[in-house]
């Protein structure tokens, strides 16, 4: 903002050009003066301004930082060089993740091929190839991201459910096998569920709780081979 005096001093260099002789000089002189003055006013306001933005860039900054210190913040999705990206062909298509994402299964073969001794070795653009199905592998690296199972009606959910447990074993996907175990027998009813179709174990649970719907009214069933006594026996 221009001081308050500059009208004043250019009111009086206007006088002074009024003036006879060297009444001239004087009035060149005061429009000097008041130019100068004017050309500082604006220096200081220039000023003003450049501090007041580096002080808005510098209160950005500290809110970035503290957003990247929030828990809510996913830091993992940041594009920093910290996280090697990795190209991978299954079946055809190409997909992209992190070697983060990969490592989730530190046994599996996803794990290994982006390891220093990887039985798998990247084409000339980078990329791994691999001969599966690209649509199963999708699903696995849903759930090796999010660790999600597909969502899909009854019959064709079980098939699906079925395919990625085979698939999880050329993977060797052990937390994915663990999981649809986990989906398909939540109870634990059957121990060794690996050695079990997948296209029973649903049946299997239904069995398993009409057996104990039953065993509540006081009947006979057969549980895990072991005979059940009704409840009126002694």
């Amino acid at each position: 903002m221009l001081r308050g005096n500059y009208a004043q001093d250019v009111r009086e260099a206007r006088r002074a050009q009024g003036l006879g002789g060297s009444g001239g000089g004087i009035g060149l002189g005061w429009d000097a003066r008041a130019a100068e003055k004017h050309e500082d006013n604006l220096d200081d306001a220039l000023e003003v301004l450049y501090q007041r933005s580096g002080a808005d860039l510098d209160e950005d900054k500290r809110r970035f930082a503290s957003a990247r210190r929030s828990p809510w913040f996913q830091s993992t999705l940041l594009p920093t060089s910290e996280l090697r990206r990795v190209r991978i062909s299954v079946g055809g298509q190409l997909f992209e993740t992190t070697e983060q994402v990969l490592k989730r299964d530190p046994g599996s073969l996803l794990a290994a091929l982006v390891g220093s001794d990887s039985p798998i070795q990247p084409d000339d653009r980078g990329c791994f190839i691999i001969d599966r199905d690209w649509v199963l592998f999708r699903h696995i690296l849903a759930f090796l991201r999010d660790g999600a199972l597909p969502q899909a009606p009854d019959a064709a959910g079980d098939q699906l459910i079925a395919r990625l447990y085979k698939e999880a074993d050329f993977y060797r996907l052990e937390t994915l096998r663990c999981a649809i175990r986990e989906f398909l027998d939540p109870f634990q009813l059957v121990e060794r569920a690996a050695a079990v179709p997948l296209s029973r174990l649903h049946k299997i649970e239904r069995q398993m709780e009409s057996s104990l719907q039953h065993l509540n009214l006081g009947e006979d069933p057969y549980l895990s081979g072991e005979r059940v006594k009704r409840h009126d026996e002694t």
